[in-house]
């Protein structure tokens, strides 16, 4: 994807005629269960290939790890043991310590996926950026971007009290630090394994888009919804081994950028209306209640700096440069942000 890595995806050109592409076939290998919400948008992307092609770009997902696992999946296709790979860029952060976090792990942040998504295009014009990715050997084609991170709980929560000793499912970095200069004990669960935790009384809430709830079953164990977002995060993302990109006919490649931004801008769409949807009509109608979380001013005044850290961190691994560049965008984001 050199063009479209290092440009963020440019406007896509018109799809070429069905007789100008060959037959190829491709395996995916992805981090996700083929059940998990969001997991439906690389096989709408599969799918259109598809469709668009007249069947001649095949692409063949292998769901649940079962191609590679989560952490596994940079290197598979960077080496180019695999051409395609889902994982989370933010799982990489020692190859990707600027790209990894495109998007992501700034708390109260982005508003909503359309956010995430317009980070993420901005940092991969960043030349840094571009840098981690020829060295990792992968083009992204594609940013997941959910909905805004809230907390699924056993109990209520309503104030920054209510926070303080809450055990809380929290994953990687950045959001266990910020969850903890609240007062809440950052639990490092899998994610297969928090409805169990949850159950047994291990944690008092998971932490994810509402909407996902449903599709991991939390609602048969934690019954409140709480209000506080956190903001939208870049999930997961589309990879490509490099070489078999730039190896691909320029009509493919054409074809794939065009389905790969078709796919955010209706995932943007579908994950407003979801998010809409599943306040208003599914978490009642699964028994949960929907809690108001009464002291949002108390903890953005409370609560880390996520954004400095950053910059701390990246300054500490001689990335200072970038971070100051990078930092704006981040800040506008922020300064615009509501729940």
């Amino acid at each position: 994807m050199a063009a479209a890595a290092t440009a963020g995806l440019l406007a896509a050109a018109p799809a070429a005629k069905a007789a100008d592409y060959p037959a190829m076939s491709f395996n995916m290998a992805h981090f996700l269960p083929q059940t998990y919400g969001g997991a439906e948008w690389e096989q709408w992307w599969a799918d259109e290939l598809r469709k668009r092609s007249d069947g001649a770009i095949d692409v063949t997902i292998f769901w649940a790890g079962s191609l590679g696992g989560a952490m596994e999946i940079l290197d598979l296709v960077g080496s180019g043991a695999v051409p395609l790979g889902v994982s989370a860029q933010g799982y990489f952060l020692s190859d990707l310590p600027v790209a990894g976090t495109a998007g992501n792990l700034m708390m109260r942040t982005h508003t909503g996926p359309a956010d995430s998504l317009d980070t993420w295009r901005k940092f991969l014009e960043d030349p840094q950026v571009r840098k981690e990715l020829d060295e990792a050997g992968v083009v992204e084609l594609t940013g997941q971007a959910a909905n805004p991170y809230k907390l699924t709980c056993a109990k209520p929560v309503r104030t920054v009290a209510d926070i303080k000793g809450l055990r809380v499912r929290v994953p990687g970095s950045y959001m266990p630090e910020w969850w903890a200069s609240l007062g809440a004990v950052p639990v490092s669960v899998p994610l297969a394994e928090q409805y169990e935790a949850l159950q047994k009384g291990t944690i008092d809430c998971a932490y994810s888009p509402l909407d996902q709830i449903f599709s991991t079953r939390l609602d048969e164990v934690a019954k409140f919804a709480i209000d506080l977002s956190t903001g939208s995060h870049l999930t997961w993302n589309i990879f490509m081994n490099k070489d078999a990109w730039e190896a691909l006919p320029q009509p493919v490649r054409d074809l794939m950028t065009e389905v790969s931004e078709d796919m955010m801008s209706e995932l943007v769409a579908y994950n407003e209306a979801l998010a809409k949807r599943t306040i208003e009509e599914t978490i009642p109608a699964h028994g949960m209640t929907y809690v108001t979380f009464e002291e949002k001013d108390k903890a953005d005044a409370e609560a880390l700096d996520t954004i400095s850290l950053w910059v701390e961190r990246l300054t500490d691994q001689g990335l200072g440069e970038t971070a100051r560049r990078l930092e704006p965008i981040l800040r506008e984001k922020r300064a615009a942000f509501h729940d």
